[in-house]
C-alpha cells in the first residue's frame, strides 16, 4: 500500500480494499486524482452508538443502569465519481463496487493531528443519487452505506516498551502499558531468547501470572494474549518453528488490562544472555475516526 507524505495538518481520508488498492477521497495533494472525492455531510465518522442498559422492579421509580453495549457501527459518506469520459466514469462506479466488499473488510483511514486512526468497514449498500443523466455529465454522487463490525476506530498502539537484559542470567524489570481511554486492551510481547521469561500484571478479571518454557538462543516468541487469538510459537533465525503449548507448566488465563489506566507489567526471566530482549505493546481503540 503506497501512502503519500503528509507535511501539513490537513484531515485526509483514505479507503484502502481488502487487496491494498487506496482511494485517496479528501486532503492531501492525491485527493481527487483517481475519480473518487468525498462530498459535504458525512455521517458517523465523529462517533460510535451506544445502547444503555436498564434494570427495573417492581414500584420502582425510575430505572437503574447496568451497563451500556456497542452493536456495529454505520457510516453514511456520499462520495462522487467523475470520469473524463462516459465509459471511464462507468468503470469507476463499477469498480467502487468491487473495491468495497461485502464479504471482505476494508479500511477506512483517517489522519488528524492526532495521527491516524482506522475503521475495519464493509459495504452496506452504494445507491446512486442522480441530479441529471450521468452519461451526459460523466459524474455522479453516491451514497456508501458501511458497517464496522466492530464501532471502535483503531489506533496508534500503546507506546512500545523495549527492555535488553544486561544483568547476566537472572534479572527483572517492569514495564507500563496503557490501552487508551475507551476499551480495555490485550497486551502484546515479543521476548528474544535466551531465557524463561515470567510475566506478572492485574488485568480486568484479576491478577495474571504467564509462565512460559525455555527459549533458545536466537529464538523469537511472539506473545498475543488476546482471547482467542492467543498462540505459542517460537521462530529460530532460519524460519524453523516450535510450537510451546505442550511444553506451558500451567494454563495460559490472560486478561486484558482496564481503560483509562497504566498498567504495569512485570516481567523476570532467568537463563538470559546480553542477547535476550523483551518488547510489550497493547492496542488502542478509539470512539470515532475524527
Amino acid at each position: 500500500m503506497m501512502v503519500e507524505p503528509i507535511h501539513d495538518n490537513t484531515t485526509i481520508v483514505y479507503y484502502v480494499s481488502p487487496d491494498g488498492v487506496v482511494l485517496h477521497l479528501s486532503g492531501g495533494a492525491s485527493a481527487g486524482t483517481q475519480g473518487f472525492t468525498l462530498g459535504e455531510g458525512p455521517e458517523g465518522l465523529g462517533h460510535a452508538e451506544a445502547a444503555a442498559i436498564f434494570d427495573k422492579g417492581a414500584r420502582q421509580v425510575g430505572e437503574e443502569y447496568v451497563d451500556s453495549t456497542f452493536d456495529h457501527g454505520e457510516l453514511d459518506l456520499p462520495i462522487y465519481v467523475e470520469g473524463r469520459t462516459v465509459d471511464e466514469f462507468h468503470r469507476r462506479r463499477d469498480w467502487l463496487r468491487q473495491l468495497i466488499s461485502r464479504d471482505r473488510q476494508g479500511w477506512l483511514c483517517v489522519f488528524t493531528t492526532l495521527g491516524w486512526r482506522m475503521l475495519a468497514v464493509r459495504r452496506g449498500s452504494i445507491k446512486p443519487a442522480y441530479g441529471s443523466d450521468p452519461a451526459v455529465d460523466r459524474y455522479a454522487a453516491f451514497d456508501v452505506l458501511l458497517h464496522a463490525d466492530h464501532p471502535f476506530a483503531r489506533a496508534y498502539n500503546g507506546d512500545a516498551s523495549e527492555w535488553v537484559n544486561k544483568n547476566g542470567l537472572i534479572a527483572s524489570g517492569h514495564m507500563e502499558l496503557h490501552p487508551g481511554p475507551e476499551v480495555d486492551g490485550w497486551p502484546k510481547f515479543m521476548f528474544t531468547g535466551p531465557g524463561m521469561l515470567q510475566l506478572l500484571y492485574d488485568g480486568i478479571d484479576g491478577p495474571v501470572d504467564l509462565r512460559f518454557p525455555p527459549i533458545f538462543v536466537g529464538e523469537t516468541l511472539k506473545i498475543d494474549t488476546e482471547y482467542g487469538m492467543q498462540r505459542l510459537r517460537a521462530r529460530a533465525a532460519n524460519g524453523k518453528e516450535r510450537n510451546l503449548w505442550p511444553l506451558m507448566q500451567a494454563p495460559m488465563e490472560p486478561s486484558p488490562i482496564p481503560a483509562g489506566v497504566v498498567t504495569t507489567v512485570r516481567f523476570s526471566v532467568a537463563g538470559g544472555s546480553a542477547a535476550t530482549k523483551l518488547w510489550g505493546t497493547v492496542p488502542r481503540f478509539q470512539e470515532g475516526l475524527l
